[in-house]
């Protein structure tokens, strides 16, 4: 989340890769993006990493997370007083298909679509300030994006979730109580089969 406000900010295009997917569809994306730069978990074992530096073409790699001196060099640095100048046309950020109808694909997403997004939500459902947005998918799926920003907009809380487990996300619907997610039509399955088996509100 902090990488992607911050590139949003510095007028990069940011395109957000779930490294849970196999080394082989990774590197096709990572081959297809040609990157400037790459921001990955430091927890990334040693092997997967070098497949995937061959498929970036000598790119830079920076480390992310707590015990990364890169990462914290980054966050320690002093921000620039404004945002980059860029339109509603301009590139936000690159995401990936699945790939489960062929090699995964890049779907470039303008400013706008955020835009458009916030616009559609309040003119439908008025969401008011303070309430909770809850991520369950990747945030390479573009529901990550959408509710980043749309968190932000109407100032109200991030939930993400570190991967889909419907007992999980049932908690944590109970504990932060969202008022909005999306989930696949064979998550909502598997959610309603775990409801069975427990007591909710």
């Amino acid at each position: 989340v902090i990488t992607y406000f911050a590139c949003a900010w510095a007028g990069l295009d940011i395109a957000p890769l779930d490294l849970r997917l196999h080394p082989q569809e990774l590197s096709a994306m990572l081959t297809d993006l040609e990157p400037h730069v790459v921001l990955a978990s430091i927890r990334i074992s040693p092997d997967v990493r070098a497949r995937l530096e061959a498929a970036t073409k000598g790119a830079p790699w920076i480390a992310a997370g707590p015990d990364s001196s890169q990462w914290q060099e980054l966050l320690s640095a002093q921000p620039t007083d404004d945002p980059a100048d860029r339109s509603e046309e301009d590139l936000s950020a690159i995401l990936y298909t699945s790939g489960t109808t062929g090699r995964p694909r890049g779907a470039m997403m303008p400013f706008r679509v955020w835009d458009n997004f916030q616009i559609a939500l309040e003119d439908l459902y008025n969401p008011p300030a303070g309430v909770g947005w809850m991520i369950s998918a990747p945030m390479s799926h573009i529901s990550g994006p959408l509710y980043c920003n749309a968190a932000v907009y109407f100032r109200g809380k991030l939930v993400i979730l570190p991967c889909f487990r419907p007992s999980d996300f049932l908690d944590g619907v109970q504990l932060h109580r969202p008022w909005i997610t999306s989930i696949t039509p064979s998550a909502l399955g598997l959610l309603l089969m775990a409801a069975r088996d427990r007591p909710i509100d």
